[in-house]
């Protein structure tokens, strides 16, 4: 079996903050003669609410109508964020560039994300990193969400990889670090938003704050 590097897309590979700056942006235009918020302090509240990205989405609309667009009901809001927050998603600066030559060194590139079928396909398609990807697996689609071994196990599989021959990195000090370390991968935290949990040991082998100073053995 060949060796190969999974990575975690929203904050690893996707500039998930970024994109939703500027969905948020086109939201509050879309809506501005119903919130009492300039586009700033709507921005805020946005990104408040989303708990990047871990507030279920029915109750991520229903609280954003309540404190921001309270003329605008959960689902017109819901239906705007599927038709239009994902069309242009961001990768972080350098991400293509490393992903190509990973590939140019013999790596199996996959790609495991937690979250809905249709935002993480959309995601992965219109950012540009279906070309550079070899296998992904969305947990909504796979049917559990890391960081449960199987999803891990999967992608494995689905990449030919020997998971001890091979790195994870991500930015979830959990789904992305201690659960792929459990099956054998070694890992790589992404340093972004998460801090580490006080009560974890540190199991990684890297600690990063962007996917391109990774030093694979």
């Amino acid at each position: 079996m060949s060796a190969g590097i999974v990575f975690d897309l929203d904050e690893t590979l996707v500039n998930r903050r970024g994109s939703l700056d500027l969905y948020a942006g086109l939201l509050w235009s879309r809506y501005r003669d119903r919130t009492p918020l300039g586009q700033s302090a709507f921005t805020a509240v946005f990104h408040e609410l989303d708990g990047n990205g871990r507030v279920p989405r029915p109750q991520f609309f229903a609280s954003l109508s309540q404190r921001a667009l309270n003329e605008v009901g959960p689902d017109q809001i819901a239906e705007h964020f599927r038709d239009h927050a994902w069309r242009s998603p961001l990768l972080f600066d350098g991400v293509v560039e490393y992903l190509q030559e990973l590939k140019q060194r013999g790596y199996a590139i996959g790609i495991v994300t937690n979250g809905g079928s249709h935002s993480q396909n959309a995601k992965i398609a219109n950012s540009g990193l279906d070309p550079h990807v070899d296998a992904f697996v969305i947990s909504e689609e796979f049917g559990v969400k890391k960081p449960d071994p199987a999803i891990y196990h999967e992608v494995a599989a689905r990449l030919g990889i020997d998971p001890e021959q091979s790195w994870f990195a991500g930015d979830d000090p959990i789904s992305d670090v201690v659960g792929p370390a459990s099956v054998g991968f070694r890992t790589a935290w992404v340093e972004r938003y998460l801090p580490w949990p006080d009560d974890r040991e540190r199991v990684y082998q890297q600690r990063v704050t962007h996917v391109s100073e990774l030093q694979l053995e």
